[in-house]
């Protein structure tokens, strides 16, 4: 068995990609994953086609649709999204088909869909057919290769996502749908070979430190709308929809990426924020922000209004159609790191060719890097 070690560096440096050398291992010989394309449903060409349908969201749902070079074996086909959790979560979005598609002797609570729910706040709102309307049973029964497209819509906590098909096939008979036919025994293991591509929803906005650029813990972010009459109302919605779905270890504010979200309709909007320490303020001061922000920050909130002697801030976000995404520094009354660890957020691992591993990480801290070592014990 392979351990992974990790020592993080600050340094600056945003996305991160690790390569490590480990010995290619052959999955079960009757396996046959592949991955599938996912585009976010909140983009110009996604062409999605549920967008009447009742709870239709764009921000959480996905087009998915086969890559002509890994098309999955005909016959029984299963659909899984894979979470970019430190371990890494693959479920159907449903325990009992999970427990068809992994060990039947797993414990409920170490299910992918049932840990998937009650660490990160997964919640699967279904699979629909090429119309985006009729829901599609998973796994799906296709006489062909030729699969999709389909409709995904789920939600978590903040998390990257990709999507795979899995066949179950006689270790006896070739691997079709491919270019070239594969004995089982020789499978190319299209998992291990391919990165697949990811999908993630962005968060909506990022606390943060105004000086060091650290994302801030366990700030309370709150969300007002402007009513009829020109009020300012904290938005409640009895569905949950718009509460804060990024919680710290003490349930109220922000976690260690300092991330928000809310999913409302058009309107007029505001952000409130309590900072966790007397020590952070807001609003800023838009005179004491480090100058490097806008290399992992944008679209600042508040506003600043330019006029006359003095700028004036403007809280107003007016939604029409598009998402908004805002970045909120609070004013910090010291330059002092906070003394919290970063924290590896998510991580998604591919083998390749070569017999290398590649990680993809995701740390609380933007400007960081990480360096690892591994070990064969």
């Amino acid at each position: 068995m392979k351990n992974f070690l990790f020592g993080f560096i600050l340094i600056i440096f945003f996305n991160i990609f690790l390569l490590t050398k480990v010995n290619a291992q052959d999955p079960q010989l009757n396996e046959r994953w592949a991955c599938l394309i996912g585009k976010r449903c909140d983009a110009a060409d996604a062409n999605c086609q549920g967008v009447d349908s009742p709870g239709y969201r764009d921000v959480h749902r996905v087009r998915i649709t086969v890559d002509p070079a890994l098309k999955p074996n005909p016959g029984t086909t299963y659909i899984l999204e894979c979470l970019g959790t430190s371990k890494g979560l693959c479920t159907t979005g449903n325990a009992d088909v999970d427990v068809k598609v992994f060990n039947k002797s797993i414990t409920d609570s170490e299910l992918p869909f049932n840990k998937a729910t009650s660490t990160i706040g997964y919640k699967f709102e279904g699979m629909y057919k090429a119309d985006g309307k009729t829901t599609e049973i998973n796994p799906i029964n296709n006489p062909t290769s030729d699969i999709g497209p389909f409709e995904w819509q789920s939600s978590s906590v903040d998390m990257a996502r990709k999507y795979m098909t899995l066949n179950f096939i006689d270790p006896n008979q070739a691997a079709t749908g491919q270019g070239n036919t594969l004995q089982l025994g020789t499978n190319d293991w299209e998992t291990a070979n391919r990165a697949c591509e990811i999908v993630r929803w962005d968060p909506y906005g990022v606390v943060f430190n105004s000086l060091t650029l650290e994302p801030v813990y366990n700030a309370q972010v709150y969300l007002d709308y402007k009513d009829k009459n020109g009020d300012w109302v904290q938005y409640e919605d009895p569905m949950g929809k718009v509460n804060n779905p990024y919680r710290s270890g003490q349930g109220v504010g922000t976690v260690e990426d300092g991330h928000f979200s809310f999913v409302v309709e058009d309107g007029t909007y505001r952000l409130r924020i309590v900072p966790p320490t007397a020590l952070l303020i807001f609003p800023y001061d838009n005179k004491k922000i480090a100058s490097n922000y806008s290399k992992i920050y944008s679209d600042i909130y508040p506003n600043i209004q330019v006029g006359g002697t003095t700028p004036t801030f403007v809280y107003e976000i007016v939604q029409n159609g598009e998402i908004q995404h805002r970045d909120i520094p609070l004013a910090s009354q010291t330059k002092a790191l906070d003394s919290r660890k970063i924290k590896v957020m998510e991580v998604f691992r591919n083998r390749l060719n070569n017999g290398n591993e590649l990680f993809k990480v995701r740390l609380s801290y933007p400007f960081a890097k990480i360096s690892g070592v591994y070990s064969t014990i």
